[in-house]
């Protein structure tokens, strides 16, 4: 804002824009700012601003061809990004093209303020409004999974079968992350030893598994990666994990169910007498 600031001031001042040719070591000697390195030759044109008798600004040439700075109308900064360690390189339009941005930006602005039903002057306080409103509704429907997530880890424990003495527990529920399968699938096993548990979903139109087994049961050889292993390859996946907790993706959402048939099947092999 500053830079963009100062040069309209020394636009509206309406300096002398002035050229000579000299060599390009003399005019970095004389203290002309060269941006393009190499690529001048050994004979270069200096552009000098003038201010009264001094020179606000002498740069090798860089295309500007004016007699007096208020022939460029406006200048309005687009952006600014690093070139190299202490150098930046600021880019900005001009004359009509400044006009036509910035008319366009006022433009899009007002289409905004049209979507989000206020005026312009008050887009920022409607932005705040919104991201507070939306905020709010996301701890709501945390809560609210947090809710449903209790209340499905509890369906799933009563759903359990007994084998050889433990609870294999395998269902398929819905949730909208690994995370969330994850969190249910610790309350199940917290509410069931010794336990042996998998849970497929569909997350996003991709199949997710997730196998655990409580430690007592890791103790008897439970193995839960090698066990999510098979069962996502029935779904045209894989993955892997440790004895106690694994989780896997897969391809088909339509194979879901057969690979949670299969994991009744290695859950109570797992489970069942060596």
């Amino acid at each position: 804002a500053e830079v963009q600031q100062l040069a309209n001031e020394k636009v509206r001042e309406n300096l002398e824009v002035a050229w000579r040719t000299t060599g390009y070591q003399d005019a970095v000697a004389a203290g002309a700012l060269a941006f393009f390195g190499d690529k001048y030759g050994n004979e270069v044109r200096v552009v000098e601003i003038k201010e009264n008798s001094d020179t606000f600004s002498a740069e090798l040439c860089g295309g500007t061809h004016v007699h007096h700075t208020g022939e460029l109308g406006f200048v309005c900064l687009l952006r600014e990004s690093a070139v190299a360690a202490g150098t930046r390189r600021i880019e900005a339009l001009t004359g009509r093209g400044a006009e036509t941005y910035l008319a366009e930006q006022q433009e899009r602005l007002h289409r905004i303020a049209g979507k989000l039903s206020t005026s312009t002057g008050e887009i920022e306080e409607r932005i705040d409004s919104l991201q507070a409103e939306l905020d709010r509704l996301r701890r709501q429907s945390e809560q609210l999974q947090r809710l449903q997530g209790t209340t499905v880890a509890e369906a799933l424990a009563g759903s359990a079968i007994e084998v050889n003495g433990a609870s294999l527990v395998v269902g398929r529920v819905q949730v909208g992350s690994p995370d969330a399968l994850k969190e249910i699938a610790d309350r199940v096993r917290d509410r069931l030893k010794p336990a042996l548990l998998v849970l497929g979903a569909d997350i996003d139109g991709r199949p997710a598994f997730i196998a655990a087994a409580t430690p007592d049961l890791v103790d008897r050889g439970v193995h839960a990666g090698n066990i999510i292993r098979e069962v996502a390859r029935v779904a045209g996946g894989g993955g892997g994990g440790r004895p106690d907790m694994a989780q896997a993706g897969a391809k088909d959402v339509a194979l879901i169910d057969a690979a949670l048939e299969a994991a009744r099947r290695l859950g109570t092999a797992a489970l069942g007498p060596g």
